[in-house]
């Protein structure tokens, strides 16, 4: 079957999928129960009129019922007689894919009714196919609705997930868990922001894979868990994840899982404020990195942070060290920005500290950073706080330099130009 004649068959059923004919397999089929042709008939008929009757009641009709039989199914597939063969399988997922693409085409043309109509008769139809492929079609169907804000779609899409959840959890006791199935359904949750029933197939498959021992496997799930936590800004949750994990790859000896994990860590502890523990992982990541030539260029700002992890502790001395350090190895390796922004740090912790003779002299050192980048706006900046660092001072003439050299930059970048005018005239009128 070439790829044109499946494309071509795909249009032709879209766009007649109820007036048209089977293929030829399901033709076969009915020829085969010729006896149940009027009855059916018959049954469809009080069934179309009972769904009039509940559409008048006001009450929604959930479009992943399957009340009549689809042209692309054998009737005695959809009596559940037999269940489609390998081939007529292959067949039809080779008709949902374009169908799939061809509801998306739809929604991206504005026609949003056809589309999700032409998604929910792929959802049915992968159905067929098995759990794992239906889940994963609902997936996607659930996360167009929510974005839509379609709030009955994503029920219908949640409340057959969870069907399909409660099939499988029948028969887990008997054979072992079926881990993708378990997975596209967490994933699937996931997509219509159904947090908790998520994190429950998640922690289901946790559960089975610690039973087993298998560390990979343990690794791989711990890895879903912890990006599922961190999507919600659960980061006390995964935390304790990523805690886990960076003792298992401790654990064996896998340096760069444990350098891994040590910058989730920084990550989550920085968002979440905790700084003595953000202390307690960067330094072990700076030693990581300076053994390693690769990410040099990642020990200045990790430096950076630590120094203000521990200003924000009170521990003067320690943060001073840290940003002195920080500021020598990104000036040594020519990392102008890292060395800017490790001087005005150094800068703000003197002014903190009202040692505002210090501050000036690394705001001249950071000048030079600023300069050598030709960053006009960060020169400018600069000029500005020197500029009210000597009104601090009652340096009016120093300070009176220092906004002149602002303004001008001010007009290079034509920014901020009658700030700088007003601070000049305030000082030739008051103080000079």
């Amino acid at each position: 079957m070439t790829q044109r004649y499946i494309t071509s068959l795909l249009l032709w059923l879209c766009l007649f999928p109820l007036c048209s004919g089977a293929p030829a397999w399901a033709q076969r089929t009915e020829r085969m129960w010729p006896e149940r042709t009027r009855p059916e008939r018959m049954e469809r008929e009080r069934e179309e009129r009972k769904e009039e009757e509940e559409e008048d009641d006001g009450e929604f009709y959930n479009p992943l019922d399957m009340k009549e039989r689809d042209p692309l199914i054998p009737l005695e597939v959809f009596n559940e007689r037999r269940s489609l063969s390998t081939q007529e399988q292959a067949e039809l997922g080779a008709l949902l894919g374009p169908m799939a693409l061809m509801a998306a085409n739809l929604y991206d043309g504005g026609q949003t009714e056809e589309a999700f109509e032409l998604w929910y008769r792929e959802a049915r139809l992968r159905r067929f196919l098995g759990p794992l492929a239906e889940v994963e079609a609902l997936g996607r169907l659930g996360e167009v609705a929510w974005n839509e804000n379609r709030t009955e779609d994503v029920v219908v899409v949640r409340e057959r997930l969870q069907g399909i959840q409660e099939e499988a959890t029948k028969g887990q006791e008997k054979s072992q868990l079926d881990r993708p199935l378990y997975t596209a359904l967490g994933q699937a949750y996931a997509r219509i922001r159904a947090r908790y029933d998520a994190l429950a197939m998640y922690e289901f498959i946790l559960a089975d894979v610690r039973a087993t021992g298998d560390l990979g496997a343990l690794e791989q799930t711990l890895n879903l868990i912890g990006v599922f936590h961190k999507g919600w800004f659960d980061f006390l949750a995964a935390a304790r994840v990523y805690e886990e994990l960076l003792a298992l790859a401790q654990g064996q000896f896998d340096v760069a899982g444990e350098r891994r994990y040590l910058e989730e860590l920084v990550y989550i502890y920085d968002e979440s404020r905790q700084y003595e523990k953000a202390i307690a992982v960067k330094e072990p990541l700076l030693l990581s990195y300076a053994q390693k030539e690769e990410f040099f260029n990642k020990i200045a700002p990790v430096q950076i942070s630590l120094g203000q992890d521990y200003l924000r502790l009170g521990e003067k001395e320690q943060a001073i060290a840290n940003l002195e350090a920080a500021f020598n190895w990104a000036w040594d390796n020519e990392q102008w920005g890292y060395a800017s922004n490790a001087l005005e740090a150094l800068a703000a912790l003197y002014v903190q500290y009202d040692q505002l003779d210090y501050a000036l002299q690394l705001y001249q050192e950071q000048l030079k950073a600023a300069q050598s980048t030709y960053n006009f706006y960060e020169i400018m900046t600069i000029y500005d706080r020197m500029g009210e660092l000597y009104l601090k001072l009652n340096n009016q003439p120093q300070a009176l330099q220092a906004f002149r050299e602002a303004l001008r930059f001010a007009e290079a970048i034509q920014h901020q130009e009658e700030y700088f005018e007003e601070k000049i005239t305030d000082i030739l009128n008051n103080f000079l």
